[in-house]
């Protein structure tokens, strides 16, 4: 068992529409945001195999962005339970 933390960092853009619901580049949008966010997580991995490892973690996100009237920081905000698995070659 290891444990670990690590900090994700991106860029976001958000799109949304009442009228219209496109996964790219809505027409007319009536809601554009665009922002960063900071995602710090604590994680335990434990070896499945010489070859193969599974994580667990826990990460909150924090975002930032002009205010907005409809959508806060606060809706966006939140905790998050992550897992995965790992490939290599592991010493």
């Amino acid at each position: 068992m290891h444990t670990g933390w690590l900090i994700n960092a991106g860029y976001f853009s958000l799109w949304a529409s009442e009228t219209d619901f496109q996964f790219f580049n809505p027409n007319n949008p009536q809601i554009t945001i665009n922002g960063l966010i900071l995602s710090p997580e604590i994680f335990a991995e434990c070896n499945i195999a010489k070859w193969m490892k599974f994580r667990t973690g826990l990460a909150y996100s924090f975002y930032s962005f002009e205010d907005q009237k409809t959508i806060t920081k606060e809706d966006l905000q939140n905790i998050s339970v992550n897992f995965g698995f790992i490939f290599g070659k592991f010493d």
